[in-house]
């Protein structure tokens, strides 16, 4: 079930079918796209961020993003959570059949673990860990604080 208008649709499928911000900033950095940024030996980032001040500012920028968004994630599927498995535990199979969207898959019908999985993925995201270790790797104790 497509709860999107066709307008909606095709603005999510076009950026899902777009490059991340994570590899725009692996290549910005010089990498093929995130995984070779992931892949990098830390002290080659930290270096490339110590180069310059533009990319640590974008690099903070990504980070608050990612943080957001996974804050986002994070209470998404605490909707889930109680408003899909939870409740739905209470019907009977009558009700639902009722229902628009089986409670035990949600809108996606991919069901509720894959989601859970889906978020930790994006939560634990390669290029992101290494960006935030290298950023940590080259605050002053002022930058810290």
């Amino acid at each position: 079930m497509n709860v999107q208008d066709p307008n909606e649709h095709l603005a999510t499928t076009t950026d899902m079918n777009g490059s991340s911000v994570a590899d725009m900033i692996g290549r910005s950095m010089g990498y093929d796209n995130a995984d070779a940024l992931a892949s990098a030996p830390l002290q080659h980032l930290a270096q490339k961020l110590l180069g310059s001040p533009g990319m640590q500012a974008t690099c903070s920028a990504a980070l608050a993003l990612h943080t957001a968004f996974c804050g986002g994630t994070g209470a998404h599927f605490g909707l889930i959570s109680s408003h899909l498995i939870k409740y739905g535990a209470t019907l009977t199979d009558t009700e639902r059949a009722t229902l628009p969207v089986d409670p035990g898959e949600g809108v996606g019908g991919h069901g509720h673990e894959a989601t859970r999985r889906l978020i930790g993925m994006r939560r634990t995201a390669p290029a992101y860990v290494s960006i935030k270790k290298a950023m940590k790797s080259i605050a002053r104790p002022m930058d810290a604080a």
